[in-house]
């Protein structure tokens, strides 16, 4: 019944998919960790974690033609739930 139920639910839903496209600007070395900051640019590290580089999306918004940046200083505070901060 329950799994009816969850058919029914789901029955005229249309599946959103998202899309993935080059960038028009690489990023100034290989990185690995990204991470999307709440202003909405994207800070990702070198792949052996010594540097930082910020991609700042075009005056519409578009990552695809934005602008890489190395930061002058980073300070990073990770906060998770089990830290409570």
């Amino acid at each position: 019944m329950a799994l009816i139920a969850l058919v029914a639910l789901f029955a005229g839903r249309d599946a959103v998919a998202g899309s993935w496209a080059p960038l028009t600007r690489t990023a100034p070395s290989t990185v690995g960790l990204m991470v999307l900051m709440s202003d909405g640019t994207v800070m990702a590290q070198n792949d052996n974690g010594t540097a930082w580089y910020r991609l700042t999306p075009d005056s519409t918004g578009s990552y695809v033609n934005g602008t890489w940046s190395t930061p002058q200083a980073m300070h990073v505070h990770v906060c998770t739930a089990a830290l409570r901060c």
